[in-house]
């Protein structure tokens, strides 16, 4: 037993030091957004400890408005998911990133119009890296 915990340690300092880093990728582009949010993407980060997420508005003329969740829920219910990062709003043509520091079991990113009725697009990107 010991002698499999340890080559496991060897591979993870292997992983560390060369340049093959454990991570994830995930995107979703073209959200249409509505008046009341809606799910842009949900991802399963387990084990990574930390997590970059990249919002975008690729709309040419409306704003729209986002937040992140995170849950430690290994389902994913709906009602298990908590604000990370507060309602941001993201005028047309603009991104922003965020880092978190996990762990969480998933993150979730939800998008609406910035005004009633002004539909945007949103696109998200997360990269989680480390183990």
């Amino acid at each position: 037993m010991a002698r499999e915990k340890d080559r496991r340690s060897s591979e993870q300092r292997k992983t560390r030091e060369g340049s093959q880093m454990p991570h994830l990728k995930e995107s979703t582009t073209g959200t249409t957004t509505t008046s009341s949010y809606v799910l842009a993407q949900q991802t399963r980060t387990i084990g990574f400890t930390k997590i970059s997420v990249l919002v975008t508005n690729s709309d040419g003329t409306n704003s729209i408005k986002y937040k992140i969740l995170g849950s430690n829920d290994p389902q994913g219910g709906t009602n298990t998911f908590a604000e990370d990062v507060s309602e941001q709003t993201l005028t047309a043509g603009s991104a922003a990133r965020h880092v978190l520091s996990g762990p969480f079991v998933w993150i979730q990113v939800q998008v609406k119009d910035a005004s009633g009725g002004s539909h945007g697009i949103a696109n998200v990107y997360l990269l989680a890296v480390g183990l």
